[in-house]
């Protein structure tokens, strides 16, 4: 029974990394990973451990790399002191014109 949960799981984690989405694929992986552990006596393979667990680590890794370019993204975009000074430039060159109504 435990070798059908874990073939749904590494189903579903594949068709989630097809998507591109790396966090569901790992959320399915880490689950198949836990299940083997908290079944131990059932005699799972020590192939299927480590398949899991390579898994698991390669996606950990991947999402970890992902979340510090997101950071350094972050970073490169303007704070709102710069945008505050752009804006009150902006209108300053703006205040000259007249308004017609």
């Amino acid at each position: 029974m435990l070798e059908v949960t874990l073939d749904t799981y590494n189903e579903a984690a594949l068709q989630a990394l097809n998507g591109n989405n790396k966090n569901l694929a790992l959320h399915y992986f880490s689950t198949a990973l836990s299940r083997i552990q908290q079944s131990s006596d059932q005699g799972t393979s020590t192939e299927r451990t480590n398949y899991f667990a390579r898994k698991v680590e390669q996606l950990q890794s991947g999402v970890t790399a992902e979340n510090s370019d997101r950071s350094s993204i972050d970073e490169a975009l303007p704070d709102a002191r710069v945008l505050a000074e752009w804006e009150a430039l902006e209108q300053k060159q703006t205040d000259w014109q007249k308004k017609r109504y």
